[in-house]
């Protein structure tokens, strides 16, 4: 690229950025109180928020990207043309098509970023979220465990910890203990660790003591110990046979169904269109960014501005959104419909690019220039300045 080039991508690039944080930003705001619900509802810390907030960042990325990307190119070719920089910049011998290289380039971008979040990380973090949305909403999640407060793991299991440090070391531990008939465990530890495991939590105790307390027995048995863990079982069957939606499928998957699993047979037209769309909607990012080219960036200069073009070319956008959409729709019941989720998109970014590229050929007006006659070499005297010799003698 050159100087020029360099310079509309960083300001695309920094458009596209500031657009998509904000977008996201006000897509989290009205999405916070439904997982707020899942954790006030538990008991559960920030963090735990926190980290629900960020498996949902995907989804919310690839719906604002293509957006903002849209937005971000006709504010930056706008301003560039308002402030003159592109009457330079086409003085200096760039054309069209060279001037929406850097555009066309951020498109490619996005729509690689685009194909890996709609492909492998969204239902990558789908999967992560609805199984812990399960786990706390079922109490199974370490993270409800709170630090200062009497924790019910269970009716006769009760965890108590004083506090836990960064790394997950919890000191001062106290834990009741009723699941066996006829006694009760009364375990104390200066420090302790809880890992997780498939089917079960394992707390792992350290410098402490055991006290058992049997039916009919007036004295405790007591031992000291240097390490002890206790093991708290849990049921993950409900969790584990989470049937997956399609947002929670990768691309692969959705495209080659199981044709043996009967649910999956049931989908299978359904299945295969929502694998195409993962492939075919990020095409749609470099429509826009090619049709905010091709309305900006042809035509004549003019001061009084482009919110002309800027309508019309928002106009197309809206309108090839609304036909992918009907096209997603309509694809579910008939798969004949796909090939057409690739053929308007693209069609629409060659359509656009032939005519930001050939436009000054195609489109562009001769104009007739009128040439003043050259003027006589003989100088004439005015009928006023010549000397009168007629009638003299």
């Amino acid at each position: 690229m050159t100087r020029f080039q360099w310079y509309l991508f960083k300001q695309l690039a920094t458009g596209v950025s500031v657009i998509a944080i904000v977008l996201v930003f006000a897509i989290i705001m009205t999405q916070t109180l439904r997982l707020l619900d899942v954790v006030i509802d538990r008991g559960a810390p920030i963090t735990v928020f926190l980290h629900l907030l960020l498996l949902a960042l995907p989804n919310f990325l690839q719906a604002v990207v293509p957006i903002g990307s849209a937005v971000a190119v006709l504010f930056v070719y706008n301003r560039v043309a308002m402030d003159s920089e592109l009457v330079v910049m086409r003085a200096a011998g760039i054309g069209p098509f060279n001037l929406a290289w850097p555009a066309i380039s951020l498109g490619v971008i996005i729509v690689v970023l685009l194909l890996v979040l709609q492909g492998w990380v969204s239902p990558l973090a789908n999967r992560e979220l609805r199984q812990m949305q399960a786990e706390i909403a079922a109490g199974l999640s370490q993270y409800l465990l709170r630090e200062g407060q009497f924790n019910a793991i269970s009716d006769d299991l009760t965890i108590y910890f004083r506090d836990q440090r960064s790394d997950g070391l919890m000191s001062e531990l106290l834990i009741h203990d009723t699941r066996t008939d006829g006694q009760t465990v009364t375990v104390a530890a200066s420090e302790g660790w809880l890992r997780q495991q498939p089917d079960r939590y394992l707390l792992t105790l350290f410098n402490g003591s055991r006290e058992i307390m049997r039916d009919g027995q007036n004295d405790p048995d007591l031992l000291f110990f240097g390490e002890y863990t206790v093991t708290v079982p849990i049921d993950r069957t409900a969790i584990e046979e989470l049937p997956f939606k399609f947002t929670d499928r990768f691309v692969w998957e959705l495209l080659t169904p199981d044709v043996t699993w009967s649910a999956q047979m049931w989908h299978y037209d359904r299945m295969i269109a929502t694998g195409h769309e993962r492939l075919a909607m990020p095409l749609t990012a470099i429509g826009f960014i090619v049709i905010a080219c091709a309305f900006l960036l042809t035509g004549e200069h003019s001061r009084r501005g482009q919110n002309g073009r800027i309508a019309l070319a928002v106009g197309c956008m809206v309108l090839l959104q609304s036909t992918m959409m009907v096209l997603v729709t309509e694809a579910r019941g008939n798969l004949g419909l796909v090939p057409l989720l690739y053929v308007i998109p693209i069609g629409t970014v060659i359509l656009s690019l032939t005519v930001t590229y050939m436009r000054p050929w195609l489109f562009g007006r001769v104009r007739k220039v009128r040439v003043a006659p050259r003027p006589s070499r003989e100088r004439r005297v005015p009928a006023l300045a010549r000397p009168a010799t007629e009638g003299v003698a």
